[in-house]
């Protein structure tokens, strides 16, 4: 009953997923035509391991969601819908695997709590609707996994969930090859706590169960490894300069969601608040928890160990939230030089997932039924569940791409022009013929911040490259230009040709690309092109 229920809350999380189109985010459609990469990679009789993303300069080391997407794009959806699918996917198992875990430790009451903060932790709508981070998406849902099957490892000392570990953690590198590894780091942690914690008869067979787990995470890197090989180790590198995005203290407490309305995408507004739930029953859980000293004598696994087992439980992901929310601050340059951090992850706030995982393990903690309010009623465990949802519920928006703004998401994109900018396609419409004036629409999207001002130009030239139509102008009729557009913006950009009268019959070229109109000097093209221009198609005149 209890997974039905989060199936049913995790509705508000993806709903706006089913909108159609697509939505404004930091990368963009790049999902959609790494997809696209894949499925035409494994159309040519390529395997999977010879495939990697490749439309952001920085791509996102992540392989799972893919392969997943792919075995949609199978059954006939589309390149989006596919992707929008996994995206719901990742919410609804990453409460469920979250379930698994706290009911482990605190039992049915305290997961089902846990379950729906991690759900409605605002990072994690930051994650699909401002960054479209595909990869992380799917850490959410194996990282619990890892943490469950160590639980049962060092208590049952069982080979099985060796195998599950192994898988596990194999899993989390596929969805995110830095968080992935970076994580295995808190597996080892985690079952070195729970080893430690347990009577002196039992520690001798739990320190060798602790060795099998570490045996288990390196099998995992092994078996991932191997997807990733195709891309090298540059998969590895920073998406950007990292010093430059360590966060301030109170940025993690800040009520600001981005500058002006919530749907703001840009770097500049995203939010990196830990969310009041998650941090006020956090305090709650060090109120209830450390009220009272443990039993004497506990020790053991799950909550027959009494409150001890509680405290070492919230101790160890309070001190996860901590750790991590340090390396985030930008205090902590020197740990990042020394741990050489930058290697795995490109941004010190993506620490924001491990702390919203360690958050909700602890905010469940506060109905287990050896915590001081356990003996209240239900009312209390919906109280909790609803402020979750309504605290965050007014940010659950996309800023939607109607599908009429978006190219043709079949087709790989056109070219790149200088080092920030795409030209995913164009749409054109109208009689090419003297005298007549075709419409065309241009699609681009921003890879990156553009620091200059360009103009863009279409011509219809003839075979000689001599101009036979022309419209120069900034995009959007001057309203949007380049230095204005955000990172991942995808803007449809349309064009009014009108082809001279006097333009005799025979074969014509269309093409666009940019200039600066101080100097005239355009931006080169790789792609679909000629060195500064790309060439759109041939078209016959009458």
């Amino acid at each position: 009953m209890n997974l039905l229920i989060l199936f049913l809350l995790s509705v508000f999380t993806w709903a706006p997923l089913t909108q159609r189109g697509a939505w404004q985010s930091r990368s963009g459609l790049a999902a959609a035509y790494d997809l696209l990469g894949l499925d035409s990679s494994l159309r040519a009789g390529r395997s999977l391991l010879d495939w990697a993303p490749s439309f952001l300069p920085a791509p996102e080391p992540a392989r799972l969601p893919y392969y997943l997407a792919q075995l949609f794009s199978w059954a006939s959806l589309d390149h989006m819908s596919s992707i929008k699918l996994v995206y719901g996917l990742s919410m609804v198992l990453s409460a469920w695997t979250l379930y698994l875990f706290v009911r482990r430790l605190f039992g049915e009451r305290a997961a089902l709590v846990s379950s729906v903060v991690y759900l409605f932790t605002p990072y994690r709508i930051v994650e699909i609707y401002w960054r479209g981070a595909f990869g992380e998406s799917w850490f959410y849902a194996f990282a619990p996994l890892a943490l469950w099957a160590t639980v049962n490892l060092v208590d049952s000392g069982q080979r099985r969930w060796l195998v599950v570990c192994a898988l596990s953690t194999c899993l989390l590198v596929l969805a995110h090859l830095g968080l992935g590894m970076l994580f295995g780091a808190v597996i080892l942690a985690y079952g070195l706590w729970l080893a430690w914690g347990l009577e002196r008869s039992s520690r001798g067979k739990a320190w060798a169960v602790a060795g099998g787990l570490a045996a288990a995470v390196a099998a995992g890197f092994v078996l991932a490894l191997p997807f990733f090989a195709s891309a090298g180790w540059s998969t590895l590198a920073p998406a950007g300069d990292y010093v430059r995005h360590f966060i301030h203290f109170f940025q993690l407490f800040s009520p600001a969601w981005g500058p002006g309305t919530p749907g703001s995408f840009g770097q500049e507004s995203l939010p990196f608040q830990l969310g009041v739930v998650p941090v006020g029953l956090g305090f709650l859980a060090l109120a209830v928890w450390y009220l009272y000293p443990p039993s004497q004598g506990a020790g053991g696994i799950g909550q027959a160990a009494g409150r001890w087992w509680g405290q070492r439980q919230v101790t160890f992901f309070l001190g996860l939230a901590v750790v991590s929310g340090a390396l985030m601050l930008d205090g902590s340059e020197f740990l990042w030089r020394a741990l050489s951090l930058e290697t795995l992850i490109g941004y010190p706030w993506q620490f924001l997932a491990f702390i919203a995982l360690a958050l909700a393990v602890v905010a469940g903690s506060v109905l287990s039924t050896e915590a001081r309010l356990s003996g209240s009623d239900l009312t209390f465990q919906a109280l909790l569940i609803a402020l979750a949802v309504v605290a965050v519920n007014p940010y659950l928006m996309a800023r939607v791409i109607d599908p009429e703004d978006l190219p043709d998401l079949s087709r790989p994109p056109l070219a790149r022009l200088g080092d920030r900018i795409v030209l995913l396609g164009y749409r054109l419409e109208g009689e090419f013929a003297a005298g007549k004036t075709i419409r065309l629409a241009l699609f681009w999207q921003a890879t990156g911040r553009v620091s200059r001002d360009y103009t863009v130009f279409t011509h219809v030239i003839d075979v000689m490259d001599r101009p036979w139509g022309q419209k120069d102008n900034q995009p959007l009729l001057g309203s949007r230009p380049t230095t204005s557009w955000e990172e991942g913006e995808v803007l449809r950009d349309d064009y009014d040709l009108v082809i001279s009268g006097e333009a005799p019959p025979g074969r014509y070229r269309l093409e666009v690309g940019m200039y600066l109109p101080s100097t005239g000097e355009r931006l080169m093209v790789v792609g679909r092109g000629q060195e500064n221009r790309v060439i759109l198609g041939e078209y016959e005149a009458r």
